[in-house]
């Protein structure tokens, strides 16, 4: 069954519902996601964070939705697997998931790499392997919280989200933020140009009427780039930079 951490009746009745559960612990023994649990809690930004700890996969599955922002994933599983096959497939349901994957060894390398974690904790946890771990989770969350204001109007606002935007396109007079079912997620009536001037650099303007998120980019063509949903996005002559810029990004992220 879960064990609930919460500090009061308002995490639990929304975890209930279907709710509140950004952090989850899914380790087979009871004894170590408690001390991971410990761990965190003695971090300020961590103490009322909703975090649950489950010992199943059972437990851990009826846990994974669009709510949820960390996974902290023990490896050697005993009877449950591997958990490494549990999240393998995790980051193209949830591309903001953050995934961290704890274990008493470090013989996973490869294998680790195939599952494009966000950090490796190694047990017994240690103080600057939990630290570390820790800014990075830091740094992927606030990342995620990225939005932008865009005044609409002489008299309206309206705040962006744009955790789940692929790309943006310009449609007549409007602009179109496209989430990762190929769906509008925002349409406003706004300058591309405008939008453009806002956006955090991993937005990056291909063509006069799209600007694509890079770190969404999976195949880079002579004439496009392909996103996670396998959209294709055009580069025009006039954004032919777009290719070297993209490149340079990659650059930055390694």
């Amino acid at each position: 069954m879960y064990k609930i951490d919460i500090l009061n009746d308002f995490y639990y009745a929304n975890f209930i519902l279907g709710g509140v559960c950004l952090f989850l612990i899914y380790d087979d023994e009871k004894a170590s996601s408690e001390m991971l649990l410990e761990k965190l809690r003695s971090f300020e930004e961590f103490k009322e964070t909703p975090i649950l700890t489950v010992n199943s996969r059972e437990d851990a599955e009826q846990c994974i939705n669009d709510s949820l922002e960390v996974l902290f994933q023990d490896i050697e599983l005993g009877e449950d697997g591997n958990g490494i096959d549990f999240v393998k497939n995790l980051k193209d349901r949830f591309p903001n998931l953050i995934i961290v994957f704890i274990s008493a060894y470090n013989s996973y390398s490869q294998e680790i790499f195939a599952a494009s974690p966000d950090a490796f904790i190694l047990k017994p946890f240690e103080d600057n392997s939990v630290e570390r771990a820790v800014k990075i989770i830091k740094d992927k969350m606030l990342e995620n919280k990225k939005s932008i204001v865009l005044q609409i109007g002489s008299h309206r606002l309206v705040n962006i989200e744009l955790r789940d935007v692929l790309y943006i396109t310009k449609c007549q007079k409007e602009a179109n933020f496209i989430n990762f079912e190929n769906e509008i997620k925002y349409s406003v009536k706004c300058s591309i140009d405008d939008i453009e001037k806002k956006l955090p650099p991993e937005f990056l303007r291909t063509h006069q009427g799209y600007i694509v998120n890079m770190k969404y980019i999976k195949e880079m063509r002579n004439k496009s780039f392909v996103i996670q949903n396998d959209f294709e996005i055009p580069i025009s002559l006039k954004f032919a930079s777009s290719k070297e810029k993209y490149l340079k990004f990659l650059g930055e992220m390694i």
